[in-house]
């Protein structure tokens, strides 16, 4: 997690208002709907950093951010299959991630300790204090399923 309380509740207002502006002036985009959720998904990521300081809870919140912010390139490559119109199994994009959000949810205490400093937000978590290996697990995954994409269209 990256930033302070005023510049992550600032970016979280300006990601909600983004959002809103994409929904009542693109009404004819195909993709509007699909790119405003998005920028809500990025706006309460932020809005979880800046609870992460000024709520009660700031592990309940280190974990929502962490939820939240794992969906995120399965997400922007949902948008690109979408946008080239081919055909794609969603349960193959979100499955473990889904799985992965549900046992960081069941596992006690996943995250140990999440605590502001003057500049950054940190967070411990069970994997790793930088969570690199969880993270490095489902890039790969995200990574794998464009590779089987890729040999299954043979253009993206």
């Amino acid at each position: 997690m990256c930033f302070t309380p005023v510049i992550s509740i600032s970016n979280a207002i300006i990601e909600f208002i983004l959002a809103i502006i994409l929904i009542l002036y693109f009404p004819r985009s195909k993709l509007r709907n699909f790119f405003a959720f998005f920028i809500v998904m990025l706006g309460t990521y932020q809005f979880s950093e800046y609870l992460v300081c000024t709520g009660s809870n700031p592990e309940f919140w280190a974990t929502v951010g962490i939820i939240n912010y794992s969906f995120l390139p399965a997400a922007g490559f949902h948008a690109v299959l979408r946008t080239f119109h081919k055909k794609f199994s969603l349960f193959f994009i979100y499955i473990i991630l889904v799985i992965a959000s549900i046992a960081l949810v069941v596992i006690p205490n996943f995250v140990i300790k999440a605590e502001c400093s003057t500049y950054f937000i940190n967070v411990s978590t069970l994997t790793n204090t930088s969570e690199s290996l969880f993270y490095s697990l489902l890039h790969l995954y995200c990574l794998l399923c464009r590779i089987y994409y890729y040999v299954l269209f043979n253009n993206l």
